[in-house]
């Protein structure tokens, strides 16, 4: 699986193309949510590769896919949820939930927030602390 995802994360740095960006969101999602797969994808620095562009990209498709993969891969994986908070994560997803009029994108930003705060107080802390119950 690690090669495929590998693929994956080249393929979506190498094009331009939105929906074979989307497309590899979708399938990398699919790979995340076994838990070893969700550290290979750390090791294959998707988070600075594929998450951190598709949170600040303009385009919610990307943004929206992007939420729901977070989620995914945080559940219940608590290297994969230090990973995200170390990353700033939790801020970019509060920004999109609180800042967007999509209602689509503010979801799947809520489930990945959600999966990454989930048992681990350090999230939880940092979340309360940029305004996350305001």
């Amino acid at each position: 699986d690690v090669e495929v995802m590998r693929k994956l994360v080249d393929t979506f740095n190498n094009t331009e193309d939105i929906e074979e960006k989307v497309d590899t969101l979708e399938t990398l999602e699919y790979y995340v949510h076994q838990f070893d797969n969700a550290i290979d994808f750390l090791t294959l620095q998707g988070v600075e590769r594929i998450l951190v562009p598709s949170l600040n990209s303009t385009r919610e498709e990307l943004q929206e896919k992007a939420g729901f993969l977070i989620g995914s891969a945080a559940q219940s994986n608590p290297k994969v949820q230090i990973q995200f908070l170390e990353s700033g994560l939790v801020t970019s997803l509060l920004r999109l939930i609180s800042g967007h009029n999509s209602p689509a994108v503010a979801g799947k930003a809520l489930y990945g927030l959600s999966a990454v705060l989930r048992n681990f107080p350090e999230a939880q802390n940092t979340f309360l602390r940029q305004g996350g119950l305001d």
